[in-house]
């Protein structure tokens, strides 16, 4: 699994706002892409295939 998809509920963030925090908060991993859905739902690419695992297991 090289993808998360992140959802956000609690309020409305923006689409760059949303990739900055993600960014901070996951800069030890290789890099992602974010991705707007709409309707406050994100899709997270990892660059590096065991990242989205560490994600997952570890926290940010």
């Amino acid at each position: 699994m090289k993808t998360l998809v992140e959802v956000v509920n609690r309020r409305k963030i923006g689409y760059a706002a949303m990739k900055r925090r993600l960014e901070a908060i996951w800069d030890r991993f290789s890099g992602i892409d974010v991705i707007d859905l709409g309707n406050d739902f994100y899709i997270v690419k990892f660059l590096a295939q065991d990242d989205p695992d560490h994600a997952l297991l570890d926290g940010p």
